[in-house]
Formats: C-alpha cells, sequence, structure tokens
C-alpha cells in the first residue's frame, strides 16, 4: 500500500486559496488514483471522467492555478516527485520486503525462529507491508554539514604536569596570601587593644598632674604663717609638692 501525501499547509498555499473547491477535491481524488498506480503523478485522460463528474473542466482549472500541466495524454501533477515516492522507490521497498518475509518464513520453515539479520524484530505479516508516511525531507534537509569549528585553529592538549605544576604554585600562593592577611589583622588586633589601655592612664596622669599645679599655685599665693615662738621651722609645702610630683613620675 502507497500513501498519497498532502503538507499540512496545503490549505493556506496561495495556489489552493485561490482555487475552487470543487477542482481541490479532484486534485487529492486523482492524487490518490497516482499514489496507487505508482503513475508519478501522471493522470491519464480516460481516467478523468471516473475521478469525478465535470473532471474535464476542473483539469483546465487546476492548470490554471499552477497545480496541474498538461501532458501527452492527459494531466501531470506539478512537482510530485519533490513529495511523493517514485514507482521505482515503491517498488524496490516492496521487493526488499518480500524478500525478507521469504527468509522469516524460511527460517520458520526450517526451525530456525529468531530475529532476521535485516530486521530489527522477527515478527512479520502474511502480507508485504510498507512504512507509514512521513514528511519528505526539504531542500538542504540531510546533508552533510561541516562542523562549526572545522579549520579553526585548536589549541594543543595540555601537559598534565605542567597542569599540575601550575595548580601546586597556585595553591601556594593562596595559603600564603591568607596567612598574611591573618597576620596582619592580628597585629591591628594587639596595636588597637594598647592604645586603648594607654589612654586611660594618660587621662589619670595628667589630671593628677594638673590637680597638683593648681595646688602649688594657691598654696604660693598663700600669706606666710607666724612661727610660734621657741617652735622649729617646718619646710614650707611648697617644697614638699616638687618632691611628691617627682615621685609621681
Amino acid at each position: 500500500m502507497t500513501w498519497f501525501k498532502v503538507d499540512d499547509s496545503f490549505h493556506s498555499h496561495p495556489k489552493v486559496l485561490a482555487t475552487e473547491p470543487a477542482a481541490l477535491g479532484l486534485w487529492v481524488v486523482a492524487g490518490s488514483w497516482c499514489g496507487d498506480n505508482l503513475s508519478n503523478g501522471f493522470v491519464p485522460l480516460h481516467v478523468l471522467p471516473r475521478l469525478l463528474p465535470d473532471a474535464a473542466t476542473l483539469a483546465e482549472t487546476l492548470v490554471a492555478a499552477g497545480l496541474w500541466k498538461r501532458a501527452r495524454g492527459g494531466y501531470q501533477f506539478h512537482q510530485w516527485l519533490e513529495w511523493q515516492p517514485s514507482r521505482e522507490k515503491v517498488e524496490a521497498e516492496r521487493k526488499a520486503n518480500a524478500e525478507r518475509q521469504a527468509r522469516w518464513r524460511e527460517n520458520q520453515k526450517n526451525g530456525k525462529p529468531g530475529k532476521d539479520p535485516s530486521r530489527r524484530y522477527s515478527r512479520v505479516s502474511d502480507t508485504v507491508t510498507n512504512a507509514a508516511p512521513t514528511r519528505p525531507p526539504l531542500k538542504g534537509e540531510g546533508e552533510e554539514r561541516a562542523p562549526a569549528t572545522q579549520g579553526a585553529a585548536h589549541a594543543p592538549p595540555e601537559d598534565p604536569r605542567v597542569v599540575a605544576e601550575a595548580e601546586e604554585e597556585l595553591r601556594l600562593k593562596t595559603e600564603a596570601a591568607v596567612a598574611a592577611i591573618a597576620e596582619h589583622q592580628q597585629r591591628t588586633a594587639r596595636g588597637a587593644a594598647a592604645a586603648r589601655a594607654a589612654i586611660p592612664k594618660r587621662s589619670r596622669s595628667d589630671q593628677a598632674r594638673n590637680g597638683l599645679a593648681a595646688l602649688t599655685a594657691a598654696v604660693a599665693d598663700m600669706p606666710p604663717l607666724a612661727e610660734p615662738a621657741g617652735e622649729p621651722a617646718e619646710q614650707p609645702l611648697a617644697q614638699v609638692i616638687p618632691i611628691s610630683l617627682a615621685l609621681d613620675r
């Protein structure tokens, strides 16, 4: 069994939109007849009346639309072999299927069931079958294409030893950088702690010095006291305070 293939965009083709439905009906029926009779898209004149009433007039409509062409003794489908299998291809497939089935039946007869080497599966039907139709390849489909990178310069493969040495060097540099950062952070923390500890001590010392200086100035401005008779003279307070300041330093 063969198939007459109709593209799923046939309904929207400009030629189809400009053709009356009755003529399109003849186009479909005649295509089925050509597929069944393996005529490679040729429709004989004597066949037309058997397909549809008033087929001769509709055939000229198809010619005017560009879907058919006049040929000697009938009409020819436009670009039949671009969309439909040829007679030679169909007959070759039928012959191959018949030979495959004959081999399978011979194996069954001789008690050698199993897979036929030319088939993926061992099950075979009683009649010659053909695959279901598929969309014919468009122009350029299925052609060998060069890879996108063909002709481009490729880098030579890297030496594993060189890669290992580079990775080890990177690891050592990374560890050294991490250690340097940690040491710098520790030094910064120690310096900040020492600075914070020194600030209160300097503040208390300055306050003490300022207080003693004020006290010394106040004592120096005081009038001298009269000394009682018969008592030994005492050392002035102003002379005692500097001694204490010196000791405090």
